[in-house]
């Protein structure tokens, strides 16, 4: 899990990455988020499971997960601009499987509520366009997306499934099956 972002990456939690110098490894990166009990938060920042080439599982089992469920704004005025700009914390996405990656979410049990959209399968850089981000070590300093040479934004090809078993799922905003690979929404049994 990756929450504290060098200058090259977006704000938020990423659980299985590889950078843009990376080759094809099928799967050789790999990271897994097991929600069993308690409280599970992300907030004011992207989700992504499965960046780059490499694989990000989430597992909801039990507990509470709330996906950037805060309703508050941030005020920001981006480099090379004089004007204040706004956003909502519910502006940053979910994303399962990224640039390449490959991404899955299970609920089995508890409670996963996203506030903001959900993308299985890929999402474009659009996605972060409008949102600020906080440079490592100065969080006074904010800058866009075209700075995140790191990541590899231009990637298509990625693969997300979001298998609901159990529990309780509530998208309180649009769920995307596809934008940038194959997305697949699987419900299995009675849930």
């Amino acid at each position: 899990v990756r929450n504290d972002w060098d200058s090259g990456f977006p704000q938020g939690t990423l659980i299985g990455y590889s950078g843009r110098s990376q080759n094809a490894y099928a799967g050789a990166f790999r990271g897994s988020l097991t929600v069993s009990s308690g409280t599970f938060r992300n907030d004011g920042g992207h989700l992504i499971l499965g960046g780059g080439y490499a694989v990000g599982e989430m597992h909801q089992t039990g507990g509470v997960s709330l996906i950037n469920s805060y309703d508050d704004n941030y005020y920001y005025i981006p480099e090379g601009e004089n004007e204040q700009h706004v956003r909502n914390s519910k502006d940053s996405a979910g994303i399962v499987g990224f640039a390449g990656g490959e991404g899955l979410i299970e609920c089995s049990g508890g409670q996963l509520d996203f506030f903001s959209d959900l993308y299985v399968g890929g999402a474009d850089a659009s996605v972060f366009m409008n949102i600020p981000y906080y440079r490592a070590g100065a969080p006074s300093t904010i800058y866009r997306p075209k700075k995140f040479t790191d990541f590899p934004f231009d990637r298509a090809g990625a693969k997300g499934v979001f298998r609901v078993s159990g529990g309780n799922v509530t998208m309180h905003r649009r769920l995307v099956l596809g934008a940038k690979g194959e997305g697949a929404l699987e419900i299995v049994g009675a849930v």
